[in-house]
């Protein structure tokens, strides 16, 4: 401000600029959070790129076929089109921003850990996609469900 007690064009642009990099500045943090609660920390740089490469709009989100293809570029030695496109109905995924977008690279990383685990126990992949469903059923808090929850759950299933 030049102390006319009035805003030129110039003062407003340099204002809407400082506003405009405190708030880039806010959200990388709050996504950097988010990548932190999500275990992505080491991965933020790579996963940011990728959204951005499949964010055609610029939009700052991503539609469920610009999803597709960002996990495929991501995980495409784990998953399938079909399979991605399967999880995402599944979940009832249509668009995401780049945190929405950190929780879907969660579920696929976890709906693999699941399937990792199942393996070591004999169970095939369609066994193992009953058992998720019915795991995310239960609404695991921090990978673990009470005794209580279980024991309900158990009544319910085998009275």
């Amino acid at each position: 401000e030049d102390g006319s007690g009035e805003v030129d064009a110039e003062e407003f642009l340099r204002l809407a600029s400082f506003i405009n990099n405190h708030l880039q500045k806010s959200r990388r943090e709050a996504e950097r959070q988010a990548a932190l609660a999500c275990g992505y920390e080491e991965e933020f740089d790579d996963l940011r790129a990728v959204f951005i490469a499949n964010d055609e709009c610029i939009s700052e989100s991503l539609s469920a076929e610009a999803l597709r293809s960002a996990v495929l570029c991501l995980r495409s030695k784990t998953w399938t089109a079909e399979e991605i496109d399967g999880i995402l109905k599944d979940h009832e995924v249509e668009q995401v921003d780049f945190v929405g977008f950190l929780s879907v690279i969660k579920i696929f990383d976890e709906k693999q850990r699941h399937y990792e685990l199942c393996r070591r126990f004999g169970i095939e992949k369609d066994g193992a996609n009953q058992l998720c469903a019915i795991w995310r059923e239960l609404q695991p808090e921090g990978g673990k469900i009470s005794r209580e929850r279980m024991v309900g759950w158990l009544s319910d299933v085998a009275p």
